[in-house]
C-alpha cells in the first residue's frame, strides 16, 4: 500500500522505492522532451538551465525525506544525469571512452554528482535547523550555469564568506549564543547554564587546578540543585 502527499510517495515500509521509480520516470520524460525539442541549441548554459529546472529538480525534490546511502538508489538516479551527460558530450564533441565513468564529463561541464548535492543539502538543513536560520536548498541557490570565470570567482567569494561567517562555529561562546537566540535556553536549562559556566573557564596558560575547580562547579550544577545566586558567587570567587 502507498499514498502520495505533497509530491512524495510513501509506502508501508518507508523505503520510498515507488517514489524513486516515479521521480525517475518523470525525469527521463522531461529529459527526453528537452533533447528532442532543443537539438538545434548551441548554448551550453541553455541546456544546463533546462536540465537543472526540469530534470534535476525532479530528482532532488524533498530529498531530505527519502534520500539514503543505498548504492542501488544512487545508481538509478545517476542514470538520468548520465543520460544528459552523454547527450552533452555528443553535442559538444567531448570524447569519453566507452564504459568509463562520467567524472571527467562532470568536471568539464561543471556539474555536481547528485549524491554529493543531496549530502550537502542534508548538512545545510541540519546546520540551519541548529542555528535557527532560514533553510535554503541547493535548488534555490543554484548558480552553476554561469560562465567558468564568473563561477570560479563566485565560488572563491562564497568560500570566503562561509569561512568568515562560521569561523567560530564550534566554540562554546557560539553555542551559548545559539541557545540564547533560538530560545533553547528555555528548553534545556541545565545545558544553557553548563555552557554559561564553561565559557568562564580559564585559558590553557593558567594553572590546571583552576580549570579543574571550575569543571567541578560545572559538574555540581548538572547534578545538584544549587541555587543560581550561590553558583554565581562561586564563579566570582574562581574568576
Amino acid at each position: 500500500e502507498s499514498f502520495t502527499d505533497l509530491g512524495i510517495t510513501f509506502d508501508s515500509k518507508l523505503c520510498f522505492n515507488k517514489h524513486i521509480d516515479n521521480i525517475t520516470n518523470k525525469a527521463f520524460k522531461n529529459l527526453g522532451f528537452i533533447i528532442r525539442t532543443c537539438t538545434h541549441f548551441n548554448n551550453l548554459n541553455a541546456f544546463k538551465n533546462l536540465y537543472f529546472a526540469f530534470v534535476r529538480f525532479q530528482l532532488e525534490y524533498a530529498s531530505l525525506i527519502w534520500s539514503s546511502n543505498n548504492i542501488e538508489v544512487n545508481q538509478i538516479l545517476d542514470a538520468v544525469q548520465n543520460r544528459f551527460l552523454r547527450f552533452l558530450a555528443f553535442k559538444f564533441k567531448i570524447e569519453r571512452p566507452q564504459h568509463s565513468d562520467y567524472n571527467g564529463v562532470l568536471f568539464y561541464f561543471n556539474i555536481q554528482l547528485l549524491n554529493t548535492r543531496r549530502f550537502e543539502d542534508t548538512i545545510e538543513f541540519q546546520k540551519t535547523y541548529i542555528h535557527g536560520e532560514k533553510y535554503t536548498s541547493n535548488n534555490d541557490s543554484e548558480h552553476e550555469s554561469e560562465d567558468n570565470s564568473d563561477s570560479d570567482r563566485n565560488e572563491d567569494n562564497g568560500e570566503y564568506m562561509y569561512v568568515h561567517k562560521h569561523k567560530n562555529l564550534g566554540t562554546l561562546l557560539h553555542m551559548l549564543q545559539v541557545c540564547h537566540k533560538t530560545g533553547l535556553k528555555n528548553v534545556f536549562l541545565c545545558l544553557y547554564d553548563a555552557l554559561h559556566i564553561a565559557c568562564t573557564l580559564p585559558n590553557a596558560s593558567i594553572t590546571p587546578e583552576r580549570t579543574f575547580s571550575k569543571l567541578k562547579i560545572l559538574k555540581n550544577r548538572l547534578r545538584t540543585t544549587i541555587s543560581q545566586d550561590r553558583l554565581e558567587q562561586q564563579l566570582l570567587l574562581m574568576s
